[in-house]
């Protein structure tokens, strides 16, 4: 076909070709959804939150050690330290252990509903399976939800 071909199909049928564009990209959000809302989808996206989960908790973590060990310096030279400076370090302190345990909850959670997802859609011959590839134990040590119903 030369140009002048395509270019009077478009303009006689423009209409169609607009409609097929449209309608691609509604069966591309269509599948996204449906993907979205799959058994397989969803534990994706909690192992892709289980990850996120887990390295802000690091991050935390890593906060709190290194308030921790400033606080530390600081207490050993309390002589020569200004009052309001210890006060601070101490309110970073606690407010680092807090979010480290915020971070830590929050982590608990999401292996949780892992857990949870795992028990109900995927059949008992696979749990083992599962849980040994994202390293998760068969029942939380201590967190929000229990299987037990306790």
């Amino acid at each position: 076909m030369d140009d002048a071909t395509t270019n009077e199909l478009l303009t006689q049928y423009w209409a169609l070709a607009a409609a097929l564009a449209i309608a691609g990209i509604v069966a591309i959000v269509v599948l996204r959804l449906l993907w979205r809302n799959s058994r397989r989808g969803r534990l994706k996206a909690l192992v892709k939150e289980r990850r996120q989960c887990r390295n802000m908790a690091i991050d935390a973590n890593k906060r709190y050690n290194k308030a921790r060990r400033k606080l530390n310096k600081l207490d050993a030279r309390a002589d020569k330290v200004p009052p309001k400076s210890l006060d601070e370090a101490r309110g970073l302190t606690e407010d680092a252990a807090r979010l480290c345990q915020i971070r830590s909850d929050q982590l608990k959670v999401v292996e949780n509903k892992l857990r949870q997802l795992i028990v109900e859609e995927y059949p008992p011959t696979r749990h083992d399976r599962l849980r040994k590839r994202f390293d998760l134990a068969e029942h939380a040590q201590s967190g929000p939800f229990t299987f037990d119903g306790g």
